[in-house]
């Protein structure tokens, strides 16, 4: 296949992977990663690289980051038992203080921050009228 055939076509499919990937926003360095793994068996890879124009250093950092576990997989499981226990209730104020009640010391800020990956957002329960006050 000719060099810019084979270009333009993985440049086609990188971004309706990319597109599919996040179509809201431009994507990530490692969404671009998960999406080169994904087709580096149809194209070459520096046919890839160029096309989501990404450097070689980068890709390999992010397939490397993507092989280790996080720092925070037990209290990320924690939380999402936390979170479930109450029926999505919790915020990330009452969650962190259950961590800290079993012993699980976490800045609110990082309890934040884990409850942002795994999309957990506490429901805002509408307020009751009440006439007298007005609210």
């Amino acid at each position: 296949m000719k060099r810019g055939n084979c270009l333009s076509t993985s440049r086609k499919c990188c971004s309706k992977k990319v597109g599919r990937a996040e179509a809201s926003k431009t994507s990530t360095n490692k969404e671009k990663t998960l999406v080169v793994l994904a087709l580096k068996y149809q194209y070459s890879l520096r046919h890839l690289l160029s096309a989501t124009k990404l450097a070689k250093s980068v890709f390999y950092y992010h397939v490397n980051r993507l092989k280790t576990p996080s720092a925070y997989e037990n209290e990320l499981k924690r939380i999402e038992s936390i979170y479930h226990e109450h029926k999505g209730r919790y915020g990330y104020r009452r969650i962190h203080l259950a961590l800290i009640n079993e012993g699980i010391k976490l800045n609110h800020k990082t309890v934040q921050r884990l409850m942002g990956q795994l999309n957990l957002k506490s429901t805002v329960r509408p307020k009751k009228y009440r006439s007298y006050r007005g609210v």
